[in-house]
């Protein structure tokens, strides 16, 4: 392969999960006989089909094949345990990675038969649904990696021929699987080479943070074949990143992105076509070695791929170059003189012990913040102490270090005495880092042992001049165990580049002839190693060597000033030391004193100390904090409460409250907007930071004289959920973005009444009007408010958002119809950004939306011109002739469901959880899982109140789509774009069964917005749980087939909710219903049940006026109310 690298384009395969998808795969496809009885739901786990539907796996490998693929990847992205485990099928991560295998090589070996082709077999590792790198994460590196390990058993005893660690978003999960690989080759005695690739965000950073260079430089080894860019974005998102890595590393790059980004429906729309137009500037200019497709691309784009990539060089591949290098989140590349921080120390400093004794750890790392601000390069961290659990402690405090901007960037030196500190502390460094030390006093065996062991988790390493006889305290004697352990460290591979030498600073100056020349034979110990063993670097702990003139400050600083001056002199590359430490004046006669000490070429040790009292001045400099300004604007950005009052209390010496709120605390939230808007903080950090100002605002209010606010500098935006919607957790997120981005805020809640709104927008004078709504009535709302504000003659600008939304709804219904100018919004990132720029005054940027906006509706009226309608008769006519099995239910009527949080635990969708809070397959995903499940378990305690209902009934159906329960009549809506047309009403016999269902979860309310927001989202996923759990319980009845909810594309009609809450005296569970069908508690829905197996969900598309008018008429409803009813499904 590594010949074929040299002389081709290797073209990769595409997405496995999207051919799934092509299938249409029905639950009994992932069962099979095997898992018919299984007690959990199997579709979706793709892997189980390997045991299942193994004729389909095989069929899109050899799509693949066919299609010009030299490399396929195995059905195998989720085969290790902890991803099995979520179908509880952890004991079968290795056989579904087996057998995944062995159906390729089948495939590959029949394809070579007849082609002569060879094709690769690329195991397929994917990077779980865990983050181990977050402090919050309940899965360990030993466990992880063990859950990697039974997978690429698999693999490898599938007889793949490569393995793809793939689609990585933590460096931690990347090294556990690259580390699970390296020990099945040694226990199996084969090795495959390995393929990294990586999803990053659009400034090249994996979502934990740190970036893909980071990543490489941590990684790279003898088994990698090559690095890459997977996933995340389309092939012109990824192609300026890939062409940043390939400069960077000598490995072979690959590339294998979607098809495009997903449209608002979640769909990849990027033609082979297109793609490859995209990429053949990557191709004709040899940038690239390996490529293919991620999510969305089929046999037609690799078909396309494979054709373009003929005859074509691949990139050309460079000598890699011996150099030394380090990471944090972001490379060490620095050819200077490097300071490692040495104030983590429990030995070296009395305070960093007592925090890290007292567990007061925020504190505890603004010490480590403060020396990277000093200019540390890298930090040193050592928590040997016999009082502490030092272990726990060294994994606890490197999260805590990756928790903070600053620190996690930063290379991390575990310094420990006991082996086993040094490699826990190894398994939670997902950059490359230093270990020091290991040294031979314990012998040359136990040296290669540890050493290997660094080795494979890919960190530098410190050696002590130390051996069997004790510490090498002579010139002779150092470069002596240095050279020993240079050869034994090379004999292993270790890389000469990632040898540090630390050959004894000891001290000096204690009045005993033995320690004259330890200055000297250190200083000239360097020299030679660097003249002698090459590429190696050299380190040294500074403060030792004045240790003998402790309290005596001055004295100690020139001391260590010449040393160094002399040290780097002879090649010293770094030094453990306090970066802090102020320079200070010498005079000559006393730099020629020190300089004499330091070489010993004469005793000036009395005479030393008789002149520095009077000689040595240093510059009078306070050390370096942070002024209360300053602090507290980090505090805010880095959601931190330390010392708010305190801090608040020293400003308030200087400044008037005003002036903090409206100055300096702006200032902090102004960067936290900042740092929202450039993907550098989360929605969790924003929602904690505007928690932090706001009990700052509090404190500070007491203090505020009346009237003396002056709020004429900022924007005011009145935010309002339209009437007869209740819903506002979204806006409730945008109004803390704002917030934090300057704006004042107006919050007239939810139900508003247009009158109360434009009352309201003219006595405030407000710059904005912002409406929200989720369901489908509030459109209609908005476009009714639009339509008044232009009858009173306003301009205001006015923006529209929420679920119910969309930019075409706005072109078309809105826009046209308002005086001023109307703005749709996505989300909480989008609506900073449109705010600035329309209230900024920025005409261009107004210009280029409202001319979106004319090209959408120009757009419409052509596709509606050209849209074609069956006729309701022709589509009654031209509808899915289907024969329902009629099934029997064993009682029918009207029956609740007792429902606790403990029975839906197991329902609850976390990905779409945190989706909602915009962190899904970010660095904070974990930590916000962690704090949901908090939340969870106090809704426990609260006993949360959660109610269902459902009711099964006889049912007929009539002509016209109606189906009649007892005298109910409800019409089904029918599709009339498509050829074969489609109702809800053709999965039901003409005497039938129906269900009808409610559940609602009680809403909570927290002390805080932060609370609030997730209480909020938290009820969202509950409902649906709840839901589910009331299906569960229906299935012992009738086996439901679809669970249709009132209001959504499928059942639009939101009336229908008042006959299902007649049908089932709803009522009298205390659930209610607006005038405009608005459920309350808000966390509530209902809908109807259909039982045969023939029902599905499909998609409405747009109906016609006639069909409208039919609905009228059977609802017994004006038109127009009738149309607004339904809501997208018209237009």
């Amino acid at each position: 392969m590594k010949n074929a690298l040299k002389e081709k384009i290797l073209v990769l395969d595409g997405a496995m999960g999207t051919s799934i998808q092509d299938y249409n795969l029905k639950e009994e496809d992932f069962r099979g006989e095997r898992f018919k009885d299984f007690h959990l739901k199997l579709k979706g786990a793709n892997e189980v089909l390997n045991l299942t539907r193994p004729e389909i796996i095989k069929e899109i490998y050899n799509s693949y094949i066919y299609a010009g693929a030299d490399i396929i990847e195995t059905n195998t992205f989720n085969g290790n345990t902890i991803s099995m485990a979520d179908y509880d099928l952890e004991d079968l991560a290795y056989e579904v990675s087996l057998e995944g295998t062995k159906l390729a090589k089948e495939v590959v070996a029949e394809y070579f038969e007849k082609s002569g082709k060879k094709v690769w077999v690329a195991g397929s590792i994917g990077p779980s649904n865990k983050s181990i790198s977050i402090d919050s994460s309940e899965v360990g590196f030993d466990e992880l990696k063990e859950a990697y390990k039974a997978q690429i058993k698999g693999i490898v005893h599938g007889g793949g021929d490569i393995l793809l660690i793939e689609t990585i978003f933590d460096g931690l999960n990347a090294k556990a699987a690259l580390i699970g690989a390296e020990e099945i080759f040694q226990e199996e005695e084969k090795s495959l080479p390995i393929m990294i690739s990586v999803t990053v965000d659009k400034f090249g950073r994996l979502l934990s943070g740190q970036t893909m260079e980071s990543l490489v430089v941590s990684l790279d080894r003898e088994s990698v074949l090559s690095f890459g860019l997977n996933c995340s974005f389309g092939a012109t998102e990824l192609i300026p990143l890939i062409e940043k890595l390939g400069e960077f590393t000598n490995k072979p790059v690959s590339i294998y992105p979607n098809a495009g980004l997903p449209n608002e429906i979640g769909e990849y729309t990027e033609t082979p076509e297109e793609m490859v137009e995209v990429l053949k500037g990557l191709i004709n200019n040899s940038k690239i070695n390996i490529i293919g497709g991620c999510c969305g691309t089929t046999p037609k784009h690799i078909k396309l791929i494979a054709e373009e990539v003929k005859n074509k060089k691949p990139r050309p591949l460079r000598e890699k170059e011996l150099k030394f290098m380090v990471a944090g989140n972001e490379i060490l590349d620095y050819d200077g003189f490097l300071i490692v921080g040495e104030r983590n120390n429990v030995a070296g400093s009395r305070k960093f012990a007592r925090l890290i004794n007292e567990g007061k750890y925020d504190e505890a790392l603004e010490i480590s913040r403060k020396q990277v601000r000093d200019g540390a390069h890298i930090l040193d961290l050592n928590l040997d102490d016999g009082l502490l659990d030092s272990k726990a402690e060294m994994e606890k405090y490197i999260k805590l270090l990756l928790s903070s901007t600053d620190t996690a960037n930063v290379p991390v030196m575990i310094d420990s005495s006991d082996f086993e500190i040094i490699e826990r502390g190894l398994k939670n460094l997902p950059a490359k880092g230093i270990v020091n030390s290991l040294s031979l006093k314990d012998g040359e065996s136990e040296f290669i042992r540890k050493a290997k062991i660094v080795k494979k988790y890919g960190a530098a390493l410190v050696v002590m001049a130390f051996d069997e006889r004790g510490q090498a305290d002579t010139f002779e004697k150092k470069i002596e165990v240095s050279k020993r352990s240079y050869d034994l460290l090379l004999g292993i591979g270790f890389s000469p580049a990632d040898i540090i030498f630390d050959t004894n600073i000891l001290t000096i100056g204690t009045g005993e002839k033995t320690d004259r020349d330890y200055a000297k034979d250190y200083i000239k110990s360097v020299k030679w190693i660097k003249e002698n063993l090459p590429y190696a670097k050299t380190s040294g702990g500074l403060s030792n060597v004045s240790f003998a003139f402790r309290g005596n400050n001055p004295l100690r600083s020139a001391i260590h000033q010449i040393f160094l001056k002399l040290a780097k002199e002879s090649g010293l590359d770094m030094a453990i030391m306090n970066p802090a430490e102020k320079p200070v004046k010498i005079k000559k006669s006393l730099e020629e004193k020190i300089y004499s000490l330091i070489m010993n070429t004469d005793d000036v040790l009395d005479s030393l100390l008789e002149e520095q009292i009077e000689k040595i001045t240093t510059p009078k400099l306070e050390e370096k904090e942070l002024t209360p300004r300053e602090q507290i604007v980090e505090n805010l950005v880095n959601g931190n409460k330390l010392n708010l009052t305190s801090l608040l209390d020293e400003l308030l010496k200087e400044h008037s409250p005003i002036t903090i709120i409206q100055d300096i605390l702006m200032e902090g939230m102004e960067k936290v907007g900042e740092y929202f808007n450039t993907g550098k903080l989360f929605l969790p950090q924003v929602v904690k930071s505007a928690v932090i100002m706001k009990e700052a605002v509090a404190y500070l209010t007491p203090f505020i004289k009346s009237g003396a606010v002056d709020k004429s500098n900022k924007k005011k935006i009145l935010m309002a959920t339209v009437d007869g919607d209740v819903h506002d957790i979204g806006k409730n997120i945008v109004k803390t973005v704002l917030e934090c981005n300057g704006y004042d805020i107006i919050d007239l809640g939810v139900m508003t009444p247009m009158d109360k709104i434009l009352n309201t927008a003219k006595a405030e004078n407000v710059d904005a009007i912002t409406l929200s709504g989720l369901i489908t009535p509030s459109i209609h709302e908005m476009a009714r408010v639009a339509q008044k504000m232009s009858d009173l003659g306003m301009e205001t600008p006015l923006f529209v958002a929420g679920a119910a939304t969309s930019s075409l709804h706005t072109a078309i219904k809105i826009e046209p119809n308002y005086n001023g100018n109307v703005f749709h919004l996505t989300d909480a990132s989008n609506t900073v950004i449109t705010l600035d720029k329309i209230l900024g005054e920025d005409t261009k940027y107004k210009e280029e939306v409202l001319e979106t906006y004319e090209k959408l509706r120009k757009a419409y009226k052509k596709t509606e011109e050209a849209r074609s309608y069956l006729s309701l008769s022709e589509a009654y006519e031209k509808r899915e002739k289907i024969d329902n099995k009629v099934n029997i239910p064993s009682k029918t009527g009207v029956f609740d469901v007792k429902i606790t949080l403990e029975d839906i635990e197991k329902n609850i969708d976390w990905d779409i959880f945190l989706h909602d809070w915009k962190v899904k397959n970010t660095s904070k995903e974990e930590e916000i899982l962690g704090e949901a499940k908090k939340y969870l378990e106090v809704l426990k305690e609260k006993k949360l109140k959660i109610v269902g209902r459902y009711g099964i009934f006889n049912v007929e159906k009539k002509s016209g789509d109606i189906l009649k329960i007892n005298d109910l009549e409800l019409p089904m809506v029918r599709t009339q774009q498509w050829k074969d047309s489609v109702s809800l009403a053709d999965f039901v016999e003409e005497k039938d069964y129906i269900g009808t269902f409610v559940v609602s979860v009680e809403s909570i309310t927290g002390d805080t917005q932060y609370e609030d927001i997730m209480y909020n989202l938290l009820g969202n996923r509950l409902t649906e749980a709840a839901a589910e759990y009331l299906q569960e319980k229906v299935n012992e009845v009738i086996k439901v087939k679809i669970r249709p909810a009132i209001g959504y594309p499928i059942l639009p009609d939101h009336s229908m909710k008042k006959d299902v809450f007649d049908l089932m005296n709803v009522w009298e569970l205390g659930v209610k219903l607006s005038p405009t069908y608005t459920m309350s508690p808000i966390h509530s829905v209902c809908g109807l049940l259909f039982f045969s197996e023939n029902a599905r969900y499909f998609n409405l598309g747009k109906i016609d006026d006639n069909q409208i008018k039919s609905l009228a008429k059977k609802r017994g409803i004006d038109f127009k109310t009738m149309k607004d009813t339904l809501g997208i499904a018209t237009y």
